[in-house]
């Protein structure tokens, strides 16, 4: 069996978040076990989940997804994810 992968989607548009939950939602073994649009949301969500896997917007309200990264427990792998070209 292979083993499942909790992710975490944090992206401040709800319908990037959806989307990204649409496409991961074709990998059985990627399940997304939060969401949420700014920083200090994604640091609770991820003290309360422990994802193995990030999906991390750079531009969030109030703070950068870069800021995030070092209140990540556990090491878990992170995907930038921008609409952005810089």
């Amino acid at each position: 069996m292979t083993p499942v992968l909790p992710t975490v989607i944090v992206d401040d548009e709800p319908p990037a978040r959806e989307r990204l939950a649409t496409l991961l939602a074709a990998h059985p073994n990627v399940k997304v076990v939060g969401e949420a649009g700014d920083v200090e949301t994604a640091r609770e969500v991820c003290v309360r989940e422990a994802p193995d896997l990030v999906l991390l917007d750079i531009h969030l309200p109030r703070a950068s997804g870069f800021d995030l990264v070092p209140m990540l427990y556990g090491s878990p792998a992170i995907i930038f994810v921008t609409a952005y070209d810089h």
